[in-house]
């Protein structure tokens, strides 16, 4: 019996609090509610902000792919015209763009139709910024095989060599370009009159990849060096 005297003590005590702050848990009760609906919606309006974003960005990929396809049928000043277009389009589209995968694949994108366009300068800048920004992302490992063609074409080879050491060494369990990168830097040291760090990455190459058709290629060379 005094165990039962117990508990209705205490609900008639739980009671009473409630009866005397009823207004207070009413409005905290009120307050968490409304938390919940505006994250819901804050996460709505992302998400919906986000899909806008994507769609809007391939559709920018797309307008590229197709400057790029029909370049031949064009003329020199419509090529111009579409260039100047395209680079603004893109560019303001990135001022605008919050982190995320619309901004990545706009930057590759510019950063693609500055390469065709020849601006090889401006193609490192951004390709570049994809790789700082975006180290983990699956366009981080293009951008770095592609800044490294950049320079090449530039006539850097020193800085050719740094990037595509860099697909090797950051992205070679996930790039098939690897391979290719490795036989790159081979090929640039012997240009660079350095036969023995092209052996070096020839070597290398054949050890990690050797079922690639780049290390047959390196066995070729090696044959020919050694």
């Amino acid at each position: 019996m005094a165990q039962n005297k117990h508990e209705k003590t205490r609900a008639e005590i739980m009671s009473a609090f409630i009866s005397r702050n009823r207004k207070t848990l009413i409005i905290i009760t009120s307050i968490i509610i409304v938390a919940v609906i505006a994250t819901g919606i804050t996460i709505s309006t992302l998400n919906k902000q986000l899909y806008k974003k994507t769609a809007q960005v391939e559709l920018l990929y797309e307008d590229y792919t197709n400057w790029v396809n029909s370049s031949a049928e064009l003329s020199e000043e419509e090529k111009q015209d579409t260039y100047v277009k395209l680079y603004d389009d893109l560019s303001q589209f990135i001022d605008s763009a919050r982190n995320g995968y619309p901004e990545l694949r706009a930057l590759f994108t510019l950063a693609s139709v500055e390469y065709h366009k020849e601006n090889y300068k401006s193609a490192v800048d951004l390709f570049s910024q994809v790789i700082e920004e975006y180290p983990d992302s699956h366009l981080a490992a293009s951008a770095a095989m592609n800044t490294a063609v950049c320079y090449e074409l530039l006539g850097d080879s020193e800085s050719a060599v740094s990037y595509y050491q860099l697909v090797f060494d950051n992205y070679g369990d996930r790039s098939p370009d690897a391979p290719h990168a490795k036989f790159s830097i081979g090929r640039l040291y012997e240009s660079m009159n350095e036969p023995a760090k092209a052996i070096e990455s020839y070597r290398e190459l054949s050890t990690v990849y050797p079922d690639s058709e780049w290390a047959k290629l390196a066995v070729s060379r090696l044959i020919v060096l050694e």
